[in-house]
């Protein structure tokens, strides 16, 4: 918001807004090229991103925010169960790819 005096007789103060250009770092969390007018920017973005604010890792990328190539093959599954719902139901935690039956850390 900006004030300017209207700078006739009797004037007052007057708010005005200005509206913020579109930005990569604010409007596509630096992980594309924002474009369009302020208040209705759109986002352009980089291969491993995608989302309307490049906020989530495209396929065959992971770790938000990095965004890193996945691993295409593995051996090994991992998978890391957070809680059990009923029955024969669970929630899942994590899922990791191992290059090994042991599914040890050095291996993911």
């Amino acid at each position: 918001v900006v004030a300017e005096w209207t700078g006739v007789p009797g004037g007052s103060w007057a708010s005005l807004v200005v509206p913020r250009l579109c930005s990569d770092a604010l409007d596509c969390n630096g992980h594309g090229e924002s474009q369009g007018l302020p208040g209705s920017c759109k986002c352009l973005c980089k291969k491993a991103y995608l989302g309307e604010r490049c906020e989530m890792c495209s396929l065959g990328f992971q770790d938000y925010p990095d965004c890193l190539p996945r691993a295409t093959g593995s051996i090994g599954w991992r998978l890391v169960l957070a809680s059990s719902v009923s029955g024969n139901s669970w929630h899942l935690g994590h899922v990791s790819m191992h290059t090994d039956l042991s599914c040890s850390q050095e291996s993911a």
